[in-house]
């Protein structure tokens, strides 16, 4: 019995897959490049200071929320799964 799945229906497992894998990290503290990224960046609250997209995520989300490392680990999150819209845009 041989299973042929849509692209389309690629789009609700990627997503899932996605939650899975980094749910976990969700509780998590600051770790790694977090550290300098986040934690020591002096920059971190001047959301102008760079054109780089993560740069200037990081910094929305510490005028949102300083230092809450839920928060920065749920818009990764986030970040992570709506990836996956580049890669079923891929497969079409």
């Amino acid at each position: 019995m041989k299973i042929m799945l849509n692209k389309v229906q690629f789009i609700p497992i990627i997503i899932i897959l996605r939650l899975a894998i980094y749910a976990n990290t969700l509780n998590n503290e600051f770790v790694s490049d977090d550290i300098t990224a986040i934690v020591n960046n002096p920059r971190i609250g001047d959301i102008f200071h760079s054109l780089n997209p993560f740069d200037v995520k990081n910094s929305l989300t510490y005028f949102l929320c300083r230092l809450n490392p839920f928060v920065y680990h749920l818009a990764n999150l986030n970040s992570k799964v709506t990836a996956g819209g580049g890669e079923i845009k891929w497969l079409r």
